[in-house]
């Protein structure tokens, strides 16, 4: 089979030939680092192909139950495989399939043949033997052109494959952000990144490192922001991104504890004369593609019977700019966005934010399912600068504290105890994390309460009537 890379200024091919070899099926992609990070390189051009298959059976061509289970069955057993999870992606990412009759014939045709193929490989690298271990356990041996680094992790997987691992080697972290949204990610005229979640991105690198400028930080927009955790282009997504059932389960991410609990709002000029939802009766709302926004704007404005125009737009500073010029009537995010980006505008005055909350927004890190030394590292991590906060400590004090006669202080910053190193960080990482980035009262004051005027509201810490809460230290 051929499966050729063929890179020009706007597209990269590849060539599938038919069940007969006859007229030949072509998928074309953008080829940018945050889709397929090595488009120009070899193909593992089996199990590309199989992922490839799959997704078409799971999501579009294939409609029949059998086939369907079929595909379930073999995207179980090759999941761990990271060129099948490349074509997978690849296939939910496509620009376009000319031929998805042939793509049909040429999968069904073909699959068996691919399955002796692989057989083949395995045989080839361990033997029998080697080959029958790896088929019970469900795992499959690295071949020459992908290397251990490069494949899934899973809970049962040694600790080696965890990206947790992988950031202490290259010693950075890579952390996927909005870069565009004041108050929780931005870059300042001094070309510095700013807000909540570049502060948190900082507060891993300092747990990690004990310097917090070990992080590279790196745009990436709303439809990409699952594509780059999927094929590991960033090891972090930071990105006020809202937990979702679907998200966990069906796009394979694994999702922190909410570091910001939001809700959706609707922000119109204040000259409009619209004062609820239902003054928005026939008029043009502007709405941020692929995200729960759109969707809740849809279930909202169908629960009140309004009829409306979405004008939806990609590009969030588009979306701003659509807003301001009057392509649309009224703009819809979440209400902390709304509040930042109006502050951008050029009379903040002249526009006003709705009273009415559409849903609810738990703003939360995510990281890549299955890999669960990693995302306990990030998900504790959350919880120390909770509980600092809870203690009374931050950055200003945390020196008095290190010599604490309680044992839960003594604990929670390593002094004794192994919870650290238990988790794959350092003992210290609380009281690393503390000194340089602070406790969330001080990053949420820093980003959010003094520039936008924000109170905590349910951002405040439990005991203070607010929802953050931390399981205990021990």
């Amino acid at each position: 089979m051929n499966a050729q890379s063929l890179v020009d200024n706007t597209l990269v091919q590849i060539e599938l030939p038919g069940p007969q070899g006859d007229d030949s099926m072509v998928v074309g992609f953008e080829p940018t680092w945050d889709i397929y990070p090595d488009a120009q390189g070899d193909l593992h051009q089996s199990d590309f192909v199989l992922g490839y298959q799959d997704f078409l059976g799971a999501k579009s061509v294939f409609n029949t139950p059998e086939t369907q289970d079929m595909h379930k069955m073999r995207t179980n057993k090759y999941w761990h495989n990271i060129e099948y999870q490349k074509g997978w992606q690849m296939a939910l990412e496509k620009i376009s399939i000319t031929s998805p009759k042939k793509t049909e014939a040429f999968s069904q045709k073909n699959l068996k043949k691919f399955d002796w193929k692989r057989w083949f490989l395995r045989l080839g690298a361990v033997g029998v033997v080697g080959a029958i271990a790896f088929n019970l356990t469900g795992c499959y041996p690295v071949t020459s052109k992908v290397s251990s680094s490069d494949r899934a992790t899973s809970s049962n997987t040694s600790n080696s494959n965890s990206i947790l691992d992988k950031v202490k080697q290259r010693g950075q972290l890579i952390c996927g952000v909005n870069g565009k949204l004041p108050g929780f990610s931005f870059v300042t005229e001094s070309g510095t990144y700013s807000g909540m979640d570049t502060d948190f991105c900082r507060a891993v690198a300092a747990a990690l490192f004990d310097d917090p400028s070990f992080v590279e930080f790196r745009n990436i927009s709303s439809q990409q922001r699952f594509t780059v955790l999927q094929t590991r282009a960033v090891d972090l997504l930071a990105r006020n991104t809202t937990n979702t059932m679907s998200r966990e389960t069906s796009v394979g991410v694994e999702f922190a504890p909410t570091i910001f609990y939001d809700g959706q709002g609707m922000m119109v000029p204040a000259n409009s004369g619209i004062r609820s939802l239902e003054d928005l009766d026939l008029k043009t709302v502007c709405v941020t593609a692929g995200t729960t926004t759109e969707l809740n704007l849809a279930d909202a404005m169908s629960k009140l019977g309004i009829e409306y125009t979405p004008v939806v737009i990609d590009d969030t500073d588009t979306l701003y700019g659509s807003y301001a010029q009057g392509r649309c009537d009224a703009v819809t995010s979440d209400r902390t966005q709304l509040l930042a980006r109006r502050s951008t505008l050029p009379n903040p005055q002249k526009h006003i934010i709705l009273d009415e909350v559409m849903s609810k927004e738990p703003l939360a890190p995510a990281t890549i399912g299955g890999d669960r030394q990693w995302s306990n590292a990030v998900k504790w991590v959350i919880y120390a600068l909770i509980t600092a906060e809870e203690y009374g400590i931050n950055s200003k004090n945390i020196d008095t504290y290190r010599n604490s006669d309680a044992p839960k202080i003594r604990r929670f910053l390593g002094a004794e105890g192994t919870l650290g190193s238990d988790a794959g960080l350092p003992n210290d990482f609380a009281a690393r994390i503390i000194k340089h980035v602070g406790n969330y009262g001080e990053i949420y004051d820093r980003n959010i309460g003094k520039p936008l005027g924000l109170e905590r509201g349910q951002n405040e810490l439990a005991n203070k009537g607010g929802l953050l809460y931390s399981p205990p230290f021990r």
